[in-house]
């Protein structure tokens, strides 16, 4: 078989090209540029040769210009890879993952295979063993520098300046150590139009290289379809990941095809670990399995409700895809959480607002948080009481970093922990020989450090009467006298208290001083106990895994069901510190990827067992007179009620928390 070919104004009937070997030696009979005119040109003479094609005189009047040894024996560019940008990786994984029909091209022709990108670096190369081994023997090899200015014309080079698919053959090559080769390149375009990267296939003068052109433009071309492909799937994932709810898609079996980032947030895991998972471990999906009988399929339109097992509060709605044939292709499920999402690292969103570490939604923490908002644009004295846990020290420091002297430092001092006949050299400082001991050239004091800033004063109830009068006459003054010295300094700090007593009965049994009770209570703000915020448990948890899972570098897969409620159904009298640190003692004792409530303190998991025996029972109504009969029956009605919550339960009994604990050990009602 023969091919009827036009050159040079007339037409010629040449060799098959699937016969080994004849397009090279057509083109090194046609274009092949003597020995004689290349050495010519180097040297900056005419060639003397006027079939050298244009494309060739071009770039070599490029390497003349710009300097480049027609003697170089190899390479001497390169870039270490690491340093090389998102395109070259990915060129480099499209060149390793080619397919085994290729490989087998490549080593069949003596022929290798790579790509550049944009700047000119090879990025991966592979082919038949005889052509990559010769390839290092020039340096034509991953991080190498292939441009023109580099290592003189060859089709990588000439196609980066050009734009367009180039071959180059023997001689017209600009340097003498590529002039046993034979190279092919196609340009690879972006998106956006501009270049991308090269791809090439290239082999010794003697391969075949009858393919080698048509081959790495069908490349360029794939490659091309591959990017869009991923620029549009990139714009796609922004679309589902900028939505405030969780999206996957399903397959009819009900495995995970697809799933975006807010639904790898709520189910505590990462996007691609979803994909391929079942399902079911977080959803019933009885209802739409149901529907996958011949003849039932369901219609585009119908929704269906979904009862959600990983959270029971959330709402979860699936919608069939349909084919136009009618086929069921799978199903989208939207997931929709009853709270917001809060950031991985809440120091990130805090330089946006200070308040982004006061994580809670119930209306009494809202409220708070609204109230604090207003009160950290002023310079006045703030006083927070609440249970110890329920994070004061957070709020007075986003008080301060929301306020005027958010620049100013802010200085912490726990007055329970100083002792009493410290208390006044910490606050106020000392001048040089106060005391013996005392450091050489004095200190100062806590004021003075916070000066410009804010000074909090933590466990304030714990301060001695003599202290508090020290403390009074500076908040009056604005004004300290180190102990020992003599010199007042003038002290510009705003003073934040807080406390986990009852100032107000300390004050009446003469434990606390009136005047600095009133002087400090100019703003009042309470912080809730956990207990009473309703819904911010579970919010906190989810937060506090992910802050965990971070820290501790665990990666959780999913998180049972049961781990939730007994976090919930627990009283929390340690507050938020407590569920802290319980969240953590549970992420550290994991055993594998699966965060269970196995993992919590024995007293969580009783809270849980509550609530199972709770609904268990069917008395409703006193059915004995007998004492210990009532005092059973109305224990069960309390703990249903409340779901095993023994705060709940010893608040509505009129009993203490240790009683109530007594009498369910009494009445068998913890096991």
């Amino acid at each position: 078989m023969h091919e009827l070919v036009r050159y040079k104004n007339r037409y010629s009937i040449t060799r098959p090209f699937h016969d080994r070997g004849a397009l090279t030696d057509q083109l090194r009979l046609d274009f092949e540029p003597d020995r004689e005119s290349w050495r010519r040109f180097v040297n900056g003479k005419d060639s003397g040769q006027s079939n050298i094609k244009t494309s060739i005189k071009e770039s070599w009047q490029r390497c003349l210009q710009m300097g480049v040894d027609p003697a170089l024996q190899r390479c001497r560019d390169f870039c270490e890879e690491k340093s090389l940008g998102s395109e070259h990786q990915f060129l480099r994984e499209v060149i390793k993952n080619t397919t085994s029909e290729l490989s087998g091209y490549l080593k069949e022709k003596e022929l290798l295979f790579t790509a550049c990108d944009r700047h000119g670096f090879l990025t991966a190369s592979i082919g038949s063993y005889k052509a990559l081994r010769q390839a290092g023997s020039i340096h034509f090899g991953p991080g190498a520098d292939w441009t023109e200015k580099s290592v003189g014309t060859n089709a990588i080079g000439t196609t980066l300046a050009t734009g367009l698919p180039h071959r180059v053959v023997g001689r017209e090559h600009y340097c003498e150590s590529s002039q046993k080769w034979v190279c092919s390149a196609a340009p690879v375009f972006g998106c956006n139009g501009s270049l991308y990267g090269v791809v090439d296939i290239s082999g010794p003068t003697h391969a075949d290289h009858s393919r080698s052109l048509e081959l790495a433009i069908f490349y360029a071309r794939a490659i091309e379809a591959i990017l869009l492909q991923k620029q549009c799937m990139g714009l796609v994932g922004k679309v589902l990941n900028s939505s405030a709810i969780g999206l996957l898609t399903l397959d009819p079996s009900g495995k995970v095809r697809y799933s975006n980032n807010v639904a790898a947030e709520l189910l505590a895991s990462r996007s691609g670990s979803l994909c391929g998972q079942d399902a079911s471990r977080w959803f019933n999906l009885s209802p739409l399995l149901s529907r996958q009988t011949p003849g039932n399929c369901p219609e585009a339109e119908e929704i269906f409700e979904l009862t959600c097992l990983y959270n029971p509060t959330w709402n979860i709605s699936a919608a069939p895809l349909v084919t136009n044939f009618g086929q069921l292709y799978g199903w989208t499920v939207c997931v929709y959480p009853c709270r917001p999402s809060f950031p991985e690292k809440v120091e990130k969103s805090c330089k946006a607002d200070p308040f982004a570490a006061m994580i809670g939604e119930s209306h009494s923490f809202k409220v708070l948080v609204a109230k604090a908002r207003r009160v950290a644009l002023t310079n006045s004295t703030v006083l927070l009481s609440g249970p110890s846990g329920t994070g004061k020290e957070v709020l007075a420091r986003s008080l301060h970093q929301a306020g005027p002297r958010a620049k100013g430092p802010f200085v912490a001092v726990n007055c329970g922990a100083i002792a009493a006949d410290l208390v006044q050299s910490e606050l106020f400082g000392y001048s040089d020989g106060a005391f013996t001991g005392a450091r050489r050239g004095g200190q100062p004091g806590k004021f003075e450090l916070a000066d410009k800033g804010t000074l909090f004063l933590d466990e304030i109830g714990e301060m001695s009467l003599a202290a508090q009068v020290s403390l009074l006459r500076v908040l009056d003054e604005k004004k300290i006298v180190r102990i020992g010295g003599k010199r007042p300094v003038s002290v510009d700090a705003r003073v934040i208290a807080a406390t986990n007593k009852d100032l107000e009965k300390m004050v009446a049994d003469g434990r606390f001083r009136q005047d600095l009770y009133y002087r400090l209570h100019v703003v009042h703000l309470t912080l809730p106990p956990l207990c009473e915020r309703e819904g911010d448990v579970l919010i906190l948890v989810e937060f506090f895994i992910r802050e965990y899972a971070r820290n501790l570098k665990r990666n959780i897969r999913y998180v049972e069901p049961d781990f939730f409620k007994a976090l919930t159904r627990y009283s929390w009298p340690g507050n938020i510190r407590e569920l802290r640190h319980t969240v953590e003692s549970a992420i550290v004792l994991m055993e594998d990827d699966v965060l269970r409530c196995c993992s919590l303190p024995a007293k969580l998991r009783a809270a849980t067992k509550l609530s199972q025996s709770s609904r268990s029972g069917e008395t409703t109504h006193f059915t004995s007179l007998d004492l210990n009969d009532i005092q059973k029956q109305a224990l069960k009605q309390a703990l249903q009620k409340y779901e095993g919550n023994i705060t709940q339960v010893a608040k509505a009994l009129g009993i203490g928390r240790n009683t109530t604990y007594s009498k369910l050990k009494k009445f068998h009602l913890l096991e």
